[in-house]
């Protein structure tokens, strides 16, 4: 389950754009809100709407009121609204999801469900479409392919220096919490002084719980490998 992100916002936001909404319009529809301020909701710039305002969104929007609970941590709490036969959309929204093999497994998030419905679709239409379709399910493929491989590609900024760090398969798939991972190994390379100095040179990264061996070369650093 996500943490950081704040999920309702980009729900709302694919309920709106599912209807052609722009932000003027639908923030005249719950009771003139500004554009700029539905705009900081949807960024996730602004996380903390009033319960009234929520309801509204919800009501106008006509969302799923499970998955707005899902995103907002209540994923014990058990809603029989309906009888009616369940999504396979609902079933990817409002469930955690990961991708697992022998060695490691990693969740999805938002916008990595979204793509996998997606894929989802276009495959249900090449059954029917062949021929035109099979571009489609190739690209949805493609792009959610992109979605998991930026998770172990970041920038980081060092006095006044950008730097592309990319962490190897064999690193995170050996760790719990990626997102943990980037956040730490960004801390560490703030704190190390003499970044600059190295060239084409390999140096190691005390992180709070463990050490990881990194490779760099000009202005890349490759994470290779987690040391004992």
């Amino acid at each position: 389950m996500e943490s950081e992100e704040f999920v309702f916002g980009k729900i709302v936001q694919r309920h709106r754009l599912g209807l052609g909404w722009s932000l003027s319009h639908l923030g005249k529809q719950i009771g003139n809100v500004s554009a700029p301020y539905l705009n900081r909701l949807e960024r996730g710039e602004k996380r903390n709407p009033s319960f009234t305002l929520a309801m509204d969104l919800i009501r106008v929007l006509n969302i799923d009121l499970k998955e707005v609970l899902f995103s907002l941590g209540y994923t014990d709490m058990e809603i029989d609204i309906d009888d009616q036969t369940t999504s396979i959309d609902e079933i990817i929204r409002v469930n955690d999801l990961a991708l697992k093999d022998e060695d490691f497994q990693i969740e999805l998030h938002y916008n990595e469900k979204e793509k996998l419905i997606h894929i989802i679709r276009a495959l249900t239409h090449y059954i029917s479409e062949p021929y035109e379709q099979i571009y489609q399910v190739i690209e949805e493929s493609e792009q959610f392919k992109s979605l998991l491989n930026e998770r172990s590609h970041f920038s980081v900024s060092i006095n006044g220096n950008e730097y592309d760090v990319d962490i190897d398969s064999d690193v995170y798939k050996r760790i719990d919490y990626l997102r943990d991972l980037k956040e730490s190994i960004s801390t560490s390379l703030h704190e190390r002084a003499d970044i600059a100095d190295i060239h084409d040179d390999s140096f190691t990264l005390d992180l709070p719980d463990k050490k990881v061996l990194c490779v760099k070369y000009n202005r890349q650093i490759k994470v290779v490998s987690l040391l004992d």
